[in-house]
């Protein structure tokens, strides 16, 4: 009887060990997977990282091993990753940033190429450029449609298909949507000047046949 009694308890110990150890294995992929759906550090940031801590002065801050722990960006993590980080903004920060920098903080003396600029500026250049971009393409469209509107169909259908392909250049290329996003507003902004071009065709066909009819 004390055999079997210590035999049950062998069994039940085991049963815990092996529970403890697929809750513990679970939570192990629960961590991996919200670690992995962590965004990666831009490359201004990790560019900024990098000259930061290879300044020479007495010698670098990072030594031995930790002297290549920022040279792998598959290794690194954003904690606070940037409010805006389509193409457009990543673009706008690389090539405007110094222009929008803050001026009243300053980087230390040994980091001079370090500047700081508020993210803010960067989102509302960002929406300005953006709005400017959709704003031209489609009064752009509709002003060029109206001056060939006397042309032959095959200029006009080769314009509409020049401006859509340059919105859809746009939004593909500075923007972070998706391919189905892509086609709706590529689709969406070609409709619009369809019917723009279907009411220029049908105004000048009115015009010819009263043109047809008084002589």
């Amino acid at each position: 009887m004390r055999k079997c009694f210590k035999n049950a308890y062998e069994r039940i110990q085991l049963h815990q060990q092996i529970t403890n150890a697929l809750h513990q294995y679970r939570q192990a992929l629960i961590e991996a997977h919200q670690i992995g759906m962590l965004s990666k550090p831009s490359a201004t940031a990790l560019k900024t990282s990098q000259l930061y801590f290879d300044t020479e002065e007495d010698g670098k801050i990072l030594v031995g091993y930790d002297a290549t722990m920022l040279q792998d960006p598959e290794d690194l993590v954003a904690l606070i990753p940037s409010p805006d980080d389509d193409r457009l903004s990543r673009l706008l920060r690389s090539v405007c940033g110094r222009c929008l920098q803050d001026r009243k903080r300053t980087a230390p003396q040994l980091h001079s190429d370090i500047y700081y600029f508020p993210a803010h500026r960067v989102q509302i250049l960002s929406y300005s450029v953006s709005a400017i971009f959709c704003a031209v393409l489609l009064v752009g469209a509709m002003a060029c449609l109206g001056a060939i509107n006397q042309a032959s169909w095959q200029l006009r259908i080769g314009m509409v298909a020049l401006f859509t392909f340059l919105f859809a250049t746009f939004v593909a290329l500075l923007t972070n949507a998706k391919r189905s996003e892509v086609f709706a507003a590529t689709a969406a902004y070609a409709a619009v000047l369809v019917v723009y071009v279907s009411a220029g065709v049908g105004s000048s066909g009115k015009q010819v046949d009263v043109a047809l009819t008084g002589g």
